[in-house]
């Protein structure tokens, strides 16, 4: 797989702007996370259909209050509300998307105000402490004991 990417790159011609990093140590990947001003996914369809349902890069970026684009596919949409907690464009439309980072670039409040927002969801809805509070009330409900 890095092979095609770095192929790809060159293809592109865009080698020379790419630093090919491997795998790093969480810590390390926060502090990458922290370094960063925004945070773009987009996601598509793989040709045989295959998709991450709610892919873990995006809670990790807003763990760290990055303002995160992303598409509109799989469970993105329930992390993700747009120009809410970050914002959406639908896969394979690069133009939308390339209007979505230059509103990010453009706008530093827009940013600090989806990070915070988005920062806010990830540890309000999606944390494994909501979690389970959310699925020990549901166990309560179901046996009756709430």
């Amino acid at each position: 797989m890095l092979r095609e990417l770095e192929d790809t790159a060159r293809r592109l011609g865009i080698a020379g702007r790419v630093e090919w990093q491997g795998p790093q140590a969480h810590a390390a990947v926060l502090d990458a996370y922290r370094a960063g001003d925004i945070f773009a996914l987009p996601c598509r369809l793989g040709a045989d259909g295959d998709r991450d349902g709610l892919p873990n890069v995006l809670l990790e970026a807003q763990s760290q209050k990055l303002a995160c684009v992303s598409t509109r596919i799989s469970g993105i949409p329930e992390l993700i509300v747009d120009d809410v907690t970050g914002l959406l464009v639908e896969p394979r439309a690069i133009d939308a998307l390339a209007e979505a980072l230059a509103t990010l670039i453009c706008d530093p409040a827009l940013r600090r105000r989806l990070g915070e927002a988005g920062f806010a969801r990830t540890v309000g809805a999606f944390s494994l402490d909501a979690g389970a509070d959310r699925l020990a009330a549901r166990f309560a409900a179901r046996l009756g004991t709430s």
